[in-house]
């Protein structure tokens, strides 16, 4: 049984979320129930979320779905259960990725994409787009496109995944063991005067915060006759300001924030994989037929 939800995430969560639950506990649906106490406790991924997946012993139907199809599970809200999903490579050249998480049998159905390029020589594994989708029924699926890159990242013998965060994900990368990263730029004291006041200009009135405020929040630092600024910082340092006071979306500073994976979260990351790999010890294309013309 499937209802439909056309309201807010507000009141679907409070009121339309418990019952559909007990519409289903009554119709005789199993529900999942986890751990009283979970087994490993995360301290570099941040949502409770890892410890239920970490948890979770899933019986996989093992029909075959297809050439280089993947099988892994997420969960469902409302039956408070895991479910099989299906990953598939749609697009594949010598260089760009991308996958795509579907429910097996209904393939229109789409619940997330996860883009990045696999470049010979770059020690990282650059991601590109990120999305998910059905969140009000589903969980896990943005867990499971991380968990994509990573493994990528681990069959290719690369170091580090890096990723390039809206404001309104900022908060879920962070809790999925990602940082932002160092990235200074030169300035003079003229040209760091300006961005000073540029800052000053947008986020007093937008945000409501001090001169002093501010200024306290802009990552730099003196080296001779130039000011090593950093941009990415500075907004991460706005970002943590946002989330802290309860902005909402729209109120939220227009830029994007580089991050990557913390080599402890990385360690975490791990034991999921090794517990729930979706890629690895698996054959992958090497090219997709569609991008040579079959």
């Amino acid at each position: 049984m499937i209802l439909p939800v056309t309201t807010s995430p507000k009141v679907y969560k409070s009121r339309l979320l418990p019952l559909f639950r007990r519409l289903i506990n009554k119709s005789g649906c199993d529900v999942y129930v986890p751990s009283p106490k979970p087994s490993v406790e995360f301290k570099a991924l941040k949502l409770k979320i890892f410890e239920k997946l970490y948890d979770t012993e899933f019986t996989f139907s093992g029909k075959d779905y297809g050439e280089y199809a993947y099988p892994t599970f997420i969960f469902d809200k409302f039956r408070r259960k895991p479910i099989e999903v299906v990953v598939k490579p749609e697009i594949i050249d010598r260089i760009n990725e991308e996958y795509f998480i579907y429910k097996p049998h209904e393939p229109n159905i789409l619940l997330g994409e996860r883009m990045f390029n696999v470049i010979a020589d770059d020690p990282a594994i650059n991601s590109g787009d990120m999305r998910s989708y059905h969140r009000l029924r589903y969980a896990a699926s943005g867990i499971r496109e991380h968990q994509i890159a990573i493994e990528r990242m681990l069959m290719e013998g690369k170091k580090n995944v890096k990723i390039c965060s809206v404001p309104g994900a900022y908060l879920f990368h962070k809790n999925c063991g990602f940082v932002p990263v160092n990235k200074y730029m030169k300035l003079s004291f003229t040209e760091f005067d300006w961005v000073v006041g540029c800052y000053l200009k947008d986020y007093q009135k937008s945000m409501k915060l001090s001169a002093d405020k501010i200024k306290k929040m802009i990552v730099y630092k003196v080296e001779g006759e130039h000011v090593l600024f950093d941009n990415n910082l500075t907004f991460a340092n706005f970002m943590e300001y946002a989330y802290a006071h309860k902005y909402r979306y729209s109120q939220l500073p227009e830029f994007l924030i580089d991050m990557e994976l913390t080599p402890e979260a990385l360690e975490e990351w791990k034991m999921i994989i090794e517990k729930q790999p979706i890629l690895i010890g698996k054959e992958i294309p090497k090219t997709w037929p569609i991008l040579e013309g079959k």
